[in-house]
């Protein structure tokens, strides 16, 4: 997005494929910066206001628990499972979607800027998120053993 919103960062982990490969930021991009790999997740999670990334399960289930809106994009290979994992985060509003054929430029700056531009909706998507996110999985996986067992 443009220059418009102040503080804007991105942080792409991009494997080190892409690591001295990856174009240069546009110019009034100074918070772009490309990494190989985020060893420590948690610091950039806590850091973000929102995610933009694809919809494997985990990710789904590390944004929602933590309360952090996403734009996803899911990876259009196998049986559709990356849409069904975002379904429900979606269908609550906790994020938007971005088909992978409709990607582009344009697209993914207009689904950024309409968060940063109304932090009312971005802060209502974290909440969504947020009802949907489970944080007490295991204990209530235990729970639900010992309930069944024999």
């Amino acid at each position: 997005p443009g220059g418009g919103h102040r503080g804007l960062q991105d942080l792409p982990p991009t494997g080190n494929f892409m690591v001295g490969g990856a174009p240069p930021p546009a110019a009034g991009c100074a918070g772009y910066h490309v990494r190989p790999y985020l060893t420590t997740m948690h610091t950039a999670y806590a850091a973000a206001d929102f995610v933009v990334c694809r919809s494997g399960a985990g990710t789904v289930a590390e944004l929602t628990a933590l309360g952090l809106p996403a734009i996803y994009i899911p990876l259009p290979i196998g049986n559709g499972e990356q849409k069904k994992n975002a379904a429900d985060v979606l269908a609550a509003g906790g994020g938007v979607a971005v088909e992978d054929r409709d990607l582009t430029p344009s697209s993914l700056a207009a689904a950024v800027t309409s968060w940063l531009d109304d932090p009312d909706a971005l802060a209502q998507a974290g909440r969504a998120a947020g009802e949907v996110g489970s944080v007490d999985g295991a204990q209530r996986l235990a729970d639900e053993i010992e309930r069944i067992a024999p």
